[in-house]
């Protein structure tokens, strides 16, 4: 048989005094957390982002009918503007010259 009298090892002392340090380390983390508002701000960051996320997606949607009504436009034998400078609300800047009869912009 084997002689455990002379092992060392972890104390049971050793192992309750680590546990206790450990618990007292939690509680401040926790208490300092708390007042910091840390729990608030996180929360507070959670609702920006999915309000950030639907505006987000609102515009690609928007650009994304923008472009299909080009694309249509485009097809159907317009310019792609998808009607004159006053219905797309565009700023009118001056023709700088005129290629092969047509305005262009620069």
């Amino acid at each position: 048989m084997r002689n455990f009298k002379n092992q060392q090892g972890i104390t049971l002392v050793a192992l309750i005094i680590t546990i206790i340090v450990l618990i007292i380390l939690a509680a401040v983390t926790i208490i300092s957390v708390n007042n910091m508002g840390l729990v608030p701000l996180a929360v507070n960051g959670t609702q920006n982002y999915a309000i950030a996320q639907e505006n987000e997606g609102n515009l690609v949607n928007g650009i994304t009918d923008l472009v299909l009504g080009a694309i249509s436009n485009i097809e159907n034998g317009g310019t792609g503007a998808g009607g004159n400078d006053e219905d797309n609300n565009w700023d009118y800047v001056e023709a700088k010259e005129t290629v092969n009869g047509k305005k262009r912009y620069k």
